[in-house]
């Protein structure tokens, strides 16, 4: 086989790898895919099932928050003030000396 004859068979069979290769649509499925991919890592991608699910959580979550806050607030203030009357107390009736 002449060299001429080689380079045409190669060319021509590039060329049809060429034409043969994944067809438009494949790459446009895979170029969603991608970007849904992407899409999910940036969490903008969330169905509308799993977005209500998620609000509904995050809303129990932040009342429980909230009150936890509040109870943690109210002792601490009861804190203060067992504290302020101890304080005030004489030595002889209860209150220590730091030594």
């Amino acid at each position: 086989m002449s060299i001429s004859v080689c380079l045409s068979v190669c060319l021509s069979a590039r060329v049809s790898q060429k034409h043969t290769s994944t067809p438009l649509s494949v790459q446009e499925f895979n170029m969603q895919s991608v970007q849904r991919r992407l899409g999910k890592m940036k969490g903008e991608d969330r169905s509308n099932e799993e977005g209500a699910a998620q609000e509904a959580k995050l809303a129990q979550l932040t009342a429980e928050l909230d009150e936890k806050t509040g109870v943690h607030n109210h002792l601490n203030e009861q804190i203060k003030r067992v504290q302020a009357r101890y304080n005030q107390l004489p030595p002889s009736q209860g209150r220590r000396n730091n030594v």
